[in-house]
């Protein structure tokens, strides 16, 4: 499979911060997507188009604790440098670029921002210390810079209307070249991004990466931007409610041409799962694949046993209406998440 070499990604994962608390799955949160990245079945870049940014590790004093906003705005310029050389003024190459950037750690929600990674060396009174998403994704769309930006921030979003929300430090030239851009952030305004500690992972980063490795694929392998939010949507519910925590619901948006974000190789080997049903019921049912198929079948227990591929499905009562959570729907997923789909 060719690599896609017009495609580039940064990634920071701050675990690490002496005046604010450390963290605990940031930087392996960071390092799973930079792998998803390179994977010749995922993202399929190259390793010399991934930057990753320097993170210090515990113990280093807030002096000499990395990284600060010098070190990632190097980065994004780097990547920048690095295709222009690649595409050497030709429009048609420039036609191919992406820039992914995928950020985890302490998030914030500055005054006219959107949410911003907060820098290792920042302190209760210094949290201008940050990079805000949304601040650098309007330079990039102004700029056209990348045909195509995809962001991704595992991080809280804690609003906070006394710091103003920093711009790129980088010269303006406006294009009359139009982009196209995602960005999903872990929570919504003033939410939390939970993370499992005792498997040093985001939840947000692990539905993040199982949905672009093929769960929110359709059957040609192609994962958009509605089905790759949908997908992790999806699994931050039923995450969430094995985790038995609250409800964290992600934050996505996008701008320009409809992209396709990845093509990947759909996963269809059939899982085993139960249906729980949580409302007492017994008598007739049907299960709805998402193609449309349906299937009746018997529910004389609270629990039904099944052996289903993944995607998306829905239960319905046949001759009577009975209230299932979420109207009956939920996804089978391929790798992880619970095999239990409570009803």
């Amino acid at each position: 499979m060719t690599q896609n070499e017009l495609h580039f990604g940064v990634i920071v994962g701050i675990d690490h911060y002496p005046a604010l608390g450390d963290l605990s799955t940031a930087r392996s949160d960071a390092i799973r997507f930079r792998d998803w990245l390179a994977d010749p079945h995922y993202g399929n870049l190259p390793t010399q188009n991934i930057i990753t940014v320097d993170a210090s590790q515990s113990e280093t004093s807030l002096m000499d604790v990395l990284p600060t906003q010098r070190q990632v705005n190097s980065a994004m310029l780097a990547v920048q440098h690095e295709m222009e050389l690649a595409v050497d003024g030709d429009a048609g190459r420039w036609g191919q670029t992406r820039l992914y950037v995928f950020v985890a750690g302490h998030g914030i929600v500055p005054n006219g921002g959107g949410g911003a990674l907060v820098m290792a060396d920042a302190t209760p009174e210094l949290l201008g210390y940050h990079v805000d998403l949304c601040k650098y994704l309007d330079w990039y769309r102004i700029n056209a810079v990348f045909r195509e930006v995809v962001v991704f921030a595992d991080c809280c979003r804690v609003v906070l209307d006394n710091i103003t929300a920093g711009a790129p430090p980088f010269p303006t030239q406006k294009s009359e070249r139009r982009i196209s851009t995602i960005l999903g952030y872990a929570s919504m305004p003033g939410g939390v991004a939970l993370g499992d500690v005792s498997a040093s992972r985001g939840v947000f980063t692990s539905a993040l990466v199982q949905a672009l490795s093929g769960d929110a694929a359709d059957d040609n392998g192609e994962i958009t931007y509605e089905s790759l939010e949908d997908c992790v949507q999806d699994y931050l519910v039923a995450e969430t409610a094995v985790v038995g925590s609250q409800l964290q619901r992600a934050d996505f948006d996008a701008t320009g041409r409809t992209c396709v974000v990845a093509r990947v190789v759909p996963v269809r080997q059939p899982r085993d799962i139960r249906l729980l049903f949580k409302t007492p019921f017994s008598g007739l049912a049907r299960l709805i694949h998402g193609n449309g198929d349906e299937e009746p079948f018997i529910v004389d227990d609270t629990m039904v046993p099944m052996t289903l591929p993944p995607g998306l499905y829905k239960v319905e009562a046949i001759g009577r209406s009975v209230p299932f959570r979420h109207d009956g729907g939920f996804r089978v997923f391929a790798r992880q998440g619970s095999g239990d789909v409570e009803l």
